[in-house]
């Protein structure tokens, strides 16, 4: 399962890529956040390709190592979403355009609390404890990156979103 690319690999590099110079502090205008995937951009569908050819790296070395395991179902990050949601992207030219696409991935939001809690209707920071931290990264990435250390795999990638996030 953790090999599947999937929200393991999409929300840290979508998170990484809108807030990487963010400080932890500053708040932002709730009307001016992005959708978490209709707003996906070109450097947002880079840090999850790069993540997922980590992934991609990590499969070819077990089947390597394990020629009788069968992992058919660790497709590509871009093939495995059409796959899940035939029918339901309009454009599949690019990773960035299928996630854009995609009504099944439509009106979602970036995990965001009031920056003053006494105020909720005013700006908003980012929800560190959002399960994109506590879950994916511990039970996704850390374990991606365990893999591929076993397997003599380089995650360069998956330890700059360890680190970060």
């Amino acid at each position: 399962m953790t090999l599947c690319p999937s929200n393991q690999i999409i929300h840290p590099g979508r998170v990484y890529a809108h807030f990487k110079d963010w400080d932890g502090k500053q708040s932002f205008d709730p009307k001016s956040m992005p959708l978490l995937y209709e707003d996906l951009t070109e450097e947002g569908a880079h840090e999850i390709q790069v993540l997922d050819d980590e992934i991609q790296a990590i499969k070819s070395k077990l089947m390597q190592k394990f020629p009788q395991l069968n992992l058919p179902q660790v497709l590509p990050i871009k093939e495995r979403i059409c796959t899940m949601y035939e029918g339901s992207i309009s454009d599949t030219s690019s990773l960035k355009r299928v996630f854009n696409t995609n009504v099944g991935y439509s009106r979602v939001v970036f995990p965001m609390i009031p920056a003053d809690p006494s105020n909720p209707n005013g700006n908003v920071v980012l929800n560190k404890n959002a399960r994109f931290f506590w879950e994916d990264v511990p039970f996704g990435l850390v374990i991606l990156k365990d893999i591929g250390n076993i397997l003599g795999v380089p995650t360069p990638n998956i330890t700059k979103q360890i680190v970060w996030h």
